[in-house]
């Protein structure tokens, strides 16, 4: 794995925290008051995590270092988790820690281990609510499991602990991102675009929703329009897809917070520097986050001399624009031809091929 994929760059990602501990958060309580759980609680959000220094993410040695720190928060934030848990099952925070811990471990590695726990949990006949949270529970270590190639089993595995949880619970929203999370990773499969269609049909009114009708969108846009207004965030003039026509124009949809991003940018650039003249423009679609994503997006384009127009659309993946053409991962790059009609929405790594033969074309 390389060092740089440790930096979130999908949706999915969004909200999975993996990070160190501290050896004082590790006490057990087995108080059952309310003041126990108040005070597990403050022990549990006592371990704090170290920050990445993101100027080091090429260092392997870091690397490795950062990533052992990670394994010891995982166990010790853990351990505590768990106990909570069986302790308190009706708490609020019993069940969000333990997915918490749960997310972590799979993405370690080791979604075996998570599934033995939930498994046991579930032996146990837990309460119908308590059970309901821990088939979500399996169905999202399954499918996270699959993406990464865990001992957890492939898509048919995620599929029958996914369907398992939306009989159990079939008004449940967390059903529509479980799909999702499913489509995504049989991204560009006929099985992607039912299970797509699923979601659409079944889950009205879900954010989900909006995804899974952006990611339809892709597949059935080749060939159609593509229409963009928007200003400019760095030079505050108007930019109209409109007025593009007859330019091919790559859309490359980034973030500073994305490692793979920022690494790709040298080589967006020069791609640039060669076609600029040549009948071709980019434009940025930030994913950049609503607090302070406007100021860095400024900063970074200042510091590294991007020339080409970026559209900062203010809400990160939920972002109008590009959530509804179902962008949940960034770097992902679009290109429309010269007539103003969507070519591809797979471009990354083949910028350069697509428009030479857009301009042989033309």
């Amino acid at each position: 794995m390389k060092i740089r994929t440790w930096l979130g760059c999908s949706l999915m990602a969004i909200g999975l925290t993996v990070v160190a501990a501290e050896d004082d958060g590790a006490k057990t309580i087995a108080d059952k008051s309310d003041d126990g759980a108040a005070e597990m609680i403050a022990a549990i959000e006592a371990i704090k995590p170290p920050v990445l220094d993101t100027s080091r993410v090429k260092d392997r040695d870091y690397g490795r270092a950062f990533m052992n720190e990670q394994k010891v928060y995982n166990g010790k934030r853990g351990e505590l988790a768990e106990e909570f848990y069986r302790e308190f099952p009706d708490h609020p925070q019993a069940f969000t820690y333990m997915l918490a811990y749960w997310q972590a471990v799979t993405t370690s590695g080791r979604g075996d281990t998570a599934l033995a726990e939930i498994d046991q949990l579930l032996a146990a006949n837990p309460p119908t609510a308590q059970r309901t949270n821990l088939l979500y529970a399996r169905a999202l270590v399954t499918v996270i499991g699959a993406r990464i190639a865990t001992k957890t089993g492939g898509m048919n595995a995620a599929s029958t602990a996914i369907d398992e949880f939306i009989n159990e619970s079939p008004q449940d929203k967390r059903g529509a991102s479980l799909l999702l999370r499913m489509a995504d990773a049989d991204h560009n499969s006929p099985p992607e675009t039912a299970i797509l269609k699923r979601i659409v049909e079944n889950y009205a009114d879900t954010p989900s929703v909006t995804m899974a009708k952006g990611q339809l969108r892709q597949t059935e846009g080749i060939g159609r329009p593509v229409e963009l207004s928007f200003t400019d965030a760095i030079s505050g003039k108007p930019i109209s897809m409109a007025d593009l026509k007859g330019k091919i124009v790559v859309l490359d949809f980034w973030s500073t917070w994305c490692s793979p991003c920022v690494d790709e940018m040298p080589y967006m650039k020069d791609l640039y520097a060669e076609y600029k003249d040549k009948g071709v423009e980019f434009i940025g679609i930030s994913l950049d986050y609503p607090s302070d994503g406007l100021a860095k997006l400024k900063d970074f384009v200042a510091k590294n001399d991007i020339a080409w127009p970026q559209y900062y659309q203010g809400n990160s993946f939920l972002s109008a624009f590009s959530s509804e053409w179902g962008v949940n991962y960034v770097p992902c790059v679009f290109v429309v031809d010269a007539e103003g009609n969507l070519y591809s929405t797979e471009a990354r790594g083949q910028v350069a091929k697509i428009i030479d033969t857009l301009l042989a074309k033309r």
